[in-house]
């Protein structure tokens, strides 16, 4: 997306977001990557290193269970594990992490003020905005891969164990119907300022 085009799209989303909480969401500013500051790019790497230990973790579990169990497991994993996992990571990493769309199938993974006009917008590439108190917002895409496809692909194509598991935990699911290689959501790291 073109650089000047980011602060112009947010201006702009901040009036929908402001439903959900306007004074949050008025107080973070978008920064264009060249433009973060060293205090910031070193706040990036410490987003970008705990979007890793999510990941890297999620992953496991959700393969370890498919493995295991069945894909009808990995839900299971997604609703009671990636809460734990992205509560285990924000500790040892000292961040604010989880996960997002514009497409829930959990309610509960609802954007956080800052980033909830991108995430309407369905913006698809990384995204970074400051805060007064310093803290940094990160936005950075997930894109649907060929595993992801058994629980968020074709609902014609996904395994009726899996529709029946997905319907009995989350009855308005809004997550099924990707293809391979959409933007299916989002990673949001909220990284404080450094203490001093």
């Amino acid at each position: 997306m073109n650089k000047l085009l980011l602060p112009l799209l947010c201006a702009s989303l901040l009036l929908t977001a402001c439903g959900r909480d306007c004074s949050q969401t008025a107080a973070w500013a978008p920064v264009a990557e060249d433009a973060l500051d060293a205090a910031q790019k070193t706040q990036r790497a410490a987003a970008f290193e705990a979007k890793d230990a999510m990941f890297k973790q999620l992953s496991g579990a959700l393969m370890g269970a498919i493995q295991e169990s069945g894909p009808a497991a990995a839900i299971g994993v997604c609703q009671s594990v990636a809460p734990e996992i992205a509560a285990r990571v924000s500790e040892e990493r000292g961040v604010t992490i989880g996960r997002t769309s514009f497409r829930l199938r959990n309610a509960e993974n609802t954007a956080p003020a800052w980033a909830a006009a991108l995430v309407d917008a369905q913006h698809a590439d990384n995204a970074y905005l400051a805060s007064p108190d310093g803290s940094l917002g990160v936005l950075l895409p997930i894109r649907l891969q060929n595993p992801c496809m058994t629980c968020h692909g074709d609902p014609a194509s996904v395994a009726d164990d899996v529709k029946t598991k997905i319907e009995s935990l989350y009855p308005d699911d809004q997550a099924m119907g990707f293809a391979q290689g959409d933007l299916r959501g989002y990673f949001w790291i909220e990284v404080p300022a450094a203490s001093e």
